[in-house]
């Protein structure tokens, strides 16, 4: 009987990790590996189509990830003051699922985001003064305090799970690019490319050989 493959850790200093504060107006996006996290971007979200807009939302996040290098995400779960989960991290909640096989194999992991949008306002003179850039300045605080917790507490993340059917979805389209990228021919090599390129400027040396330009006779003036 297959082992279940263990969960990965949450990475720690030096790993390259994509910041997400979410929020049903705007979701911030900021990077960093531990050092001096950097605000990226905000993503506007659509309250009246909430379901396409997260599938969008999250593919745009993942796009982003992957784009800088990122090995993992790091979601900010907006709890209460007592650390309990409420109506906005239900949401979140839906949103992390989304994101996490949107993502995939990218890890998502959820810490704890109470203070970050407090924070941000104190520091946006430092960054901007436009309201859209409080989100992406949450999320490098998110990141901030991330990278700054104890190694057994930032460990014990909670990563977020990809359901069967999500599961499922995934295999089925990573087989289905591998099925595409065997089926390929493999890329010609230097060598290769420069032979046919040589060959072809044989051929073309041939056929005008072959051809030779008549010279035109000038007809006598009148």
């Amino acid at each position: 009987m297959a082992l279940a493959a263990t969960p990965p850790q949450p990475g720690g200093v030096g790993t390259r990790t994509l910041g997400v504060d979410f929020g049903l107006r705007r979701v911030g996006l900021a990077l960093s590996g531990g050092f001096a996290p950097l605000p990226l971007n905000v993503l506007p979200c659509d309250d009246d189509d909430a379901a396409n807009d997260f599938q969008d939302i999250a593919r745009r996040s993942a796009r982003v990830a992957v784009g800088e290098g990122a090995s993992q995400i790091v979601l900010g779960m907006p709890l209460n003051a007592a650390g309990e989960e409420g109506e906005q991290a239900n949401v979140t909640r839906t949103f992390a699922s989304t994101l996490a096989l949107a993502a995939a194999p990218l890890p998502v992991f959820l810490w704890d985001e109470r203070f970050s949008t407090a924070e941000a306002r104190l520091r946006m003179t430092a960054y901007a003064s436009t309201a859209g850039a409080l989100d992406a300045v949450a999320a490098t605080v998110i990141l901030e305090n991330f990278f700054a917790a104890p190694a057994e507490v930032r460990i014990a993340a909670e990563q977020v799970p990809l359901t069967e059917a999500q599961q499922s979805a995934f295999d089925t389209a990573r087989a289905a690019a591998q099925s595409a990228a065997a089926a390929r021919p493999p890329p010609l090599s230097a060598s290769e490319v420069r032979r046919r390129m040589l060959e072809e400027v044989a051929q073309q040396n041939l056929g005008g050989q072959g051809s030779p330009k008549r010279k035109q006779k000038r007809g006598k003036g009148k």
